[in-house]
This record gives structure tokens, C-alpha cells and sequence, in this order.
């Protein structure tokens, strides 16, 4: 079976895609797996956050990687840049995220 029109990604642009994505996934699952923790596990605030909160980073880093694939001027740095940002935030919200479902001691400030 031959594959028609698929879309070959850069070297690079399809595993910082990768990358965002997980982080992304990894984030929402912690977050359900606290509410589900604390008790205060709720389906429409879930379809609210996914509406809100994921759906955007995805549509919208999504569009990059393909205007930097399709275009790629100056669309390939712009999607690294976005991305970096989108990893770092999420980064750092699964540590407060695996801190707080652990109950692991925060680093002194």
C-alpha cells in the first residue's frame, strides 16, 4: 500500500514537534491524575481545560511546524522559538506537578 501526500518534516522540526507534544500530554495526564488524588475530578471542567488550555498550544504550534515546513522562511526559527517557550512552561509545571502528586519536598527559593 503506497502512502500519498504525506508530509516530510525537516530534520529537527518533527522531533521538537514530538518533544511539545509530549510535554504537553505529560502536563494534562498529571493534572488529571491530581484531581483525581485530591478528589476533585470533574468531566466538564476537563472538556473546559482541553478547550482552553491544550487545544491551543496544539492548533497553534501545529500551524507553525507546517508553516515552517511549507514556507520556511523565518517560520523554522519562529517555530523553535514558540516551542522552546511552550516546553520550558510546561516543563515546569510537570515538576510542580510530580512535586505535588508525590509530595516531594520543593527546592529552597
Amino acid at each position: 500500500m503506497e502512502v500519498i501526500g504525506t508530509i516530510q518534516l525537516p530534520s529537527g522540526l518533527g522531533l521538537a514537534l514530538l518533544i511539545i507534544l509530549i510535554a504537553i500530554a505529560v502536563d494534562t495526564l498529571l493534572g488529571i491524575f491530581i484531581s483525581l488524588k485530591e478528589k476533585t475530578f470533574d468531566w466538564g471542567k476537563l472538556c473546559k481545560f482541553f478547550v482552553s488550555g491544550v487545544l491551543p498550544y496544539i492548533g497553534g504550534i501545529l500551524i507553525l511546524a507546517l508553516a515552517a515546513q511549507l514556507v520556511n522562511l523565518y517560520f523554522m526559527e519562529l517555530f523553535f522559538a514558540v516551542g522552546s517557550i511552550i516546553v520550558i512552561k510546561y516543563g515546569g509545571e510537570i515538576i510542580i506537578k510530580i512535586q505535588t502528586l508525590f509530595g516531594i519536598m520543593k527546592f529552597p527559593t
